[in-house]
């Protein structure tokens, strides 16, 4: 019994940790890509408010192959033209990044973890 709760916990605190770290190489992707495409008034705080709501989107739709991918670049783009105010040219291209350079990432730490 004492054994579940020990893996049970592991699970949670590692759960826990890679949405940490998922937000914040997805702060640092946004911002990058908001810099990039010149969109007006970019602060780290709305690349983390768009990165946060991501992650959740990334996490509950990435085991789905193909409509999971159209979903994540459907969500990214509409939350990035709805919190950093922009064109929705600007937010299909930062999605482009967001998403391309996010799912190389979870691809990189898959290889390095098996």
């Amino acid at each position: 019994m004492y054994h579940r709760k020990v893996i049970c916990m592991i699970e949670l605190i590692s759960f826990i940790l890679g949405f940490i770290i998922y937000v914040i190489i997805g702060t640092i992707i946004l911002y990058a890509g908001a810099t990039f495409t010149g969109v007006d008034e970019v602060s780290v705080k709305k690349a983390a408010i768009v990165s946060v709501l991501t992650t959740i989107v990334f996490l509950a739709f990435s085991w789905l192959p193909l409509f999971g991918l159209i979903i994540i670049f459907l969500a990214v783009m509409i939350l990035v033209r709805l919190v950093f105010l922009t064109t929705w040219t600007k937010g299909f291209i930062i999605a482009i990044i967001y998403v391309i350079i996010n799912v190389l990432i979870n691809q990189f730490l898959v290889l390095l973890l098996v």
